[in-house]
């Protein structure tokens, strides 16, 4: 894997150098009707389009055709700017469009050798060897929420010898063919236990249970527990069991019931095959399902129901990665919808609730257009802000089950604002506004239109809900807000924290003290990670406190501009954090008990892994307090290395150990951060800074970027 990589950037540099200022060595064409050995630029005709928007190209020409160094840029924003061959994209280049980028080796206009392709939209990244436009040869393929594969391609699929390392702990090793596990193979569980597998097109294949074979198969697996003998009452131990209605199960027993690791053939809901974890007779803990009908699920079950986080694949081409609960999509996860019969493929990102996007979610139609805001049954629900992927305009306003109710204002890249107000999603008027106050009053509509639908809702379910008369119980006494720390990643007022620093929070707000304030959204949260994503609310309700607070930061919130990154240089440092390297953390430990200001501590990395080996965490030895959770990690040059997460529970340890543990703490690493952060439509880049900094730059850095975060109850 380290050599096709290093044969990649290798491959890079090269063509960078070779390739420096080609272009200005030959000289203007001056022929429009046959340019040759000369530079010019061409707007192409409908007949020369390589796709169905305008087209332009800059560059060099030979023999009336594209040749050498050019660029070919699309009015909706795609550009190629690389080597060109006798009219063909031929050589390395680079290409982006709609959020695709491909940098590398190209030809005949595919992509073919060496090169990086980054597809936001269905999340993930190859980079490696290609041949005619697909991935063939070896490489190495990411997806967002974490899995990771790493090994033979052909056409596109896992083929040959490969590593696949699922985001919740399951790793194998072995062979593939057409994308599926194919051959001999490792399988490792998060637990450690590892089983010498034989696949055939997906599938565990055991055909023979004859003696021999399954104390075979039972070597390879390297299980310990006997054969059982009593087929009366099977309990610790190992058998295999064909039941009347033809399910088949093999694997261990307790009490009678399948227990700890088993596979287990089945026929209703149309047939499939279930291999993982075990518990009183149920599928429970990891495991992976594939039905008959081309449906794949993998990840964590309870009672034979999807519980937990997983990865299910549709038939159709569907993806969801995310929480489950009850055998249906609840919580925080990510839904690639395929429709097949026209071709269109949507993606969203947010909440879900009983299998459909209830709460704040983001949704992308196949044109790219961005739809932020409120969901309920799949259907916008509240305040909804469009933003068009060329930026050219934005609209914001209110739905009502799926229906434009009230103003909606869209805003136009050159200035103009309009008005159109819709009734039960029919059209009434359009206005263009033009004044200041116009565009006040407006923005204000929407406000009290949004306030007047959610007071609505909650009236209608308080309507719609019998309350049982229960015995009046004492109030609990009034929960004190707690607090913790964060740091904002954008110019636009984003925030990154812990989850279990905003979770259950009746309302959040963020500042430099307690008593200096603003108010934020929450706006994503990855449980599992302990990783939250706040903004900033808009100025125009906020105090003059707070206003002056978003001033003094430097911050600009606006709803339809794109968002910044911080520094321009980025803020995440690419590399892992290495053992024994200094270290800074900042934050508000104790809130405003000791002080109402920000606090720094130095320490050292104690370990390249968090708690249970942990390989997204790592082991500190900074002092950490209640309240830093949240908080920036700094190498010695000013670049965010991790995010503060927990510090050790002394008193469980020393009950357990017999001594009371010192310094042991832990932090999330910026990968892991960039990880969540662009699964959140929040791509950052990898910061650059190489030059030491003194203890007092590195606070003031610290200073300008940490906030302190305040659950209010």
């Amino acid at each position: 894997m380290k050599a096709f990589t290093l044969t990649f950037f290798v491959t890079i540099v090269l063509h960078l150098v070779v390739g420096v200022d080609v272009a200005n060595a030959l000289p203007k064409c001056t022929d429009p009707s046959y340019r040759h050995n000369c530079v010019d630029s061409l707007t192409l005709s409908d007949e020369e389009k390589m796709s169905p928007f305008d087209e332009k190209y800059v560059g060099e020409f030979k023999y009336n055709k594209f040749h050498g160094q050019g660029t070919m840029s699309s009015d909706l924003g795609g550009e190629y700017v690389g080597k060109w061959k006798n009219g063909t994209r031929n050589g390395y280049g680079t290409f982006k469009n709609f959020g695709v980028r491909y940098e590398g080796m190209w030809q005949e206009n595919k992509y073919h050798g060496q090169g990086m392709l980054s597809q936001p939209f269905i999340g993930r990244t190859y980079v490696g060897e290609f041949r005619e436009g697909e991935f063939n040869g070896k490489g190495k393929l990411e997806w967002v929420n974490g899995d990771k594969y790493i090994g033979q391609f052909k056409e596109d699929k896992y083929s040959g010898e490969g590593t696949i390392v699922w985001a919740y702990g399951n790793k194998y090793a072995g062979g593939w063919k057409n994308g599926k596990r194919h051959g001999v193979g490792l399988y490792t569980l998060p637990d450690g236990k590892q089983y010498l597998i034989q696949y055939k097109d997906g599938f565990a294949m055991i055909v023979d249970w004859r003696e021999d074979t399954f104390n075979s198969f039972d070597k390879k697996r390297k299980n310990n527990l006997p054969r059982c003998t009593d087929l009366s009452y099977r309990h610790n131990c190992i058998d295999v069991k064909i039941y009347n209605n033809g399910d088949k199960y093999v694997g261990g027993w307790h009490n009678n019931k399948p227990s700890g690791s088993g596979t287990i053939t089945f026929k209703y809901g149309g047939g499939g095959r279930y291999q993982g974890q075990w518990k009183n007779g149920f599928w429970h803990g990891v495991g992976e399902v594939r039905w008959d009908n081309g449906n794949l699920y993998h990840g964590d079950f309870l009672n034979n129901l999807k519980h937990g986080h997983g990865t299910y694949y549709y038939s159709d081409g569907s993806i969801y990665v995310g929480e489950w609960k009850d055998g249906e999509r609840n919580g925080h996860g990510t839904l690639i919808s395929v429709i097949p019969s026209w071709g269109f493929t949507h993606k969203y990102i947010g909440k879900f609730k009983n299998g459909a996007a209830n709460g704040h979610g983001t949704k992308i139609n196949e044109q790219l257009d961005k739809f932020i805001g409120e969901f309920k049954d799949d259907d916008f629900n509240g305040q909804i802000t469009w933003i068009e992927p060329s930026g050219a305009f934005g609209v914001v306003g209110v739905y009502d089950n799926g229906l434009k109710q009230g103003p909606f204002i869209s805003v136009h890249k050159d200035g103009r604002i309009y008005e159109e107000i819709f009734e039960k999603g029919h059209w009434k008027s359009t206005n263009h506004l033009s004044s200041a106050d116009e565009k006040s009053i407006a923005a204000k509509k929407i406000i009290k239109q949004h306030q007047e639908t959610a007071r609505l809702k909650k009236q209608q379910e308080a309507q719609s809900k019998k309350i049982a008369k229960k015995p009046a119980k004492k109030s609990p006494p009034p929960k004190s807000a707690g607090t913790g720390s964060g740091f904002f990643v954008s110019k636009l007022g984003h925030i990154v924290t812990n989850e279990h620093v905003v979770r259950n929070c009746g309302s959040i707000t963020v500042g430099d003290s307690t008593t200096n304030q603003v108010g934020a959204t929450l706006l994503e949260k990855d449980k599992r990670n302990d990783l939250a994503l706040l903004r900033i609310s808009s100025t125009q309700m906020a105090s003059a406190e707070s206003k002056s607070l978003i001033s003094k930061l430097g911050l600009r919130v606006e709803i339809s501009t794109p968002s910044v990154p911080l520094a321009s240089g980025g803020l995440l440092r690419p590399d892992d954090v290495e053992l024994g390297e200094d270290l800074l953390v900042s934050g508000y430990p104790y809130g405003d008990i000791f002080s109402n200001t920000i606090k720094v501590t130095k320490g050292i990395v104690s370990a390249n892994k968090g708690m249970g080996d942990d390989s997204s965490q790592f082991q500190m030895d900074a002092a950490v307090q209640a309240g830093n959770s949240g908080g920036p990690i700094y190498d010695e040059n000013g670049n965010i290395v991790g995010v503060v997460v927990q510090q050790l529970n002394k008193l469980k340890v020393a009950k357990v150990m017999g001594s009371l543990p010192e310094n042991v703490n832990f932090g999330i690493k910026a990968s892991t951060v960039r990880q969540f952060l662009t699964a959140a439509g929040l791509p950052t880049k990898w910061s650059n800074r190489s030059k030491r900094q003194s203890t007092k730059d590195l606070a003031k850095i610290a200073k300008n970027q940490t906030v302190m975060v305040v659950c209010n109850p």
